[in-house]
């Protein structure tokens, strides 16, 4: 097990509550995204939120590469409207996270999605190699000049990591 496999539960198990809260009452985020300036109908709100739950749920489930790269991706959206509200100082009452109106955006919004976003892509890193040392033993791993490609973007991920430790 990864030292990254409790960071990265804690992420999906509060995208997947976010998710069904958002699915069963659309109506603060339909708000909160107004607030910037994106008209979104309930409806979509709720399939999109049906959406983030599946995508935790079996994310935390099967552990997948893809499926963690999915989690980190939501969070990186997530910080996205949070800055976007934050700087451009819009009235919103709510981030809209989990259906309530008492969760303003805030800073600690932005500093807990990029630490979401830090164990989804370490956990994904993790995964990966484990697959690979799998498949092709320690010795081609590490000494047998391998060329990994993933669809992870590393200059990405070093600014997020690197804004996260800022906000610390």
């Amino acid at each position: 097990m990864s030292a990254w496999s409790g960071p990265f539960l804690i992420a999906c198990v509060l995208l997947g509550a976010a998710g069904v809260a958002k699915a069963l009452d659309p109506i603060t985020t339909v708000g909160a995204l107004r607030g910037v300036g994106l008209r979104v109908p309930g409806g979509a709100v709720r399939v999109g939120g049906a959406v983030e739950a599946v995508i935790a749920i079996t994310a935390a489930l099967t552990g997948a590469p893809v499926l963690a790269a999915l989690v980190g991706l939501s969070y990186l959206a997530f910080t996205g409207f949070v800055v976007v509200a934050l700087t451009c100082d819009l009235p919103i009452g709510s981030c809209g996270c989990f259906g309530r109106v008492d969760t303003p955006p805030s800073l600690l919004h932005v500093v807990l999605d990029l630490g979401a976003v830090a164990a989804d892509v370490d956990y994904f890193v993790e995964e990966v190699r484990r697959i690979l040392y799998g498949q092709y033993g320690e010795k081609a791993l590490y000494d047998g000049g391998l060329q990994v490609r993933s669809t992870l973007d590393t200059r990405l991920q070093n600014i997020a990591v690197r804004n996260l430790r800022m906000g610390l």
